[in-house]
């Protein structure tokens, strides 16, 4: 299944919560499973593509408290779980490393592809 099949508010939640953690409440359990599942299958096909989001799909983690709170799933960067550890370890992050992180989710796209004719032109030399 192609990425064009999904919604855009999906990629949306890899965007913010590539950078920010955030909950999503859904109405049971089941459904939070299922919201989860599609994001996971959307971040797969996204691996297939090569899309321009997936540094960002792949900075956001997915997590659902079964215990506590089964019907929600927190979406948000993928080292939330150590940044107290870290700081308490190494202190605050300086404002340039901040600045450079963000800056770095979905900044880089990959180059367009080639056709398989462009590939073949550019390693044999064009026909003229």
């Amino acid at each position: 299944m192609s990425t064009s099949n999904y919604a855009p508010e999906l990629f949306e939640v890899f965007r913010k919560g590539a950078r920010e953690s955030f909950e999503m409440v859904c109405p049971d359990a089941r459904s939070a499973y299922q919201l989860r599942a599609r994001l996971n299958k959307l971040r797969v096909e996204m691996r297939k593509e090569g899309h321009y989001m997936l540094e960002a799909a792949e900075a956001t983690q997915l997590v659902i408290d079964t215990r506590k709170r089964p019907q929600v799933v927190v979406a948000g960067p993928v080292d939330t779980r150590y940044l107290q550890i870290i700081r308490d370890t190494i202190g605050e992050p300086t404002l340039e490393a901040v600045t450079a992180s963000k800056e770095m989710i979905g900044a880089t796209r990959p180059p367009p592809r080639q056709s398989q004719e462009d590939i073949l032109n550019d390693y044999f030399g064009k026909k003229d």
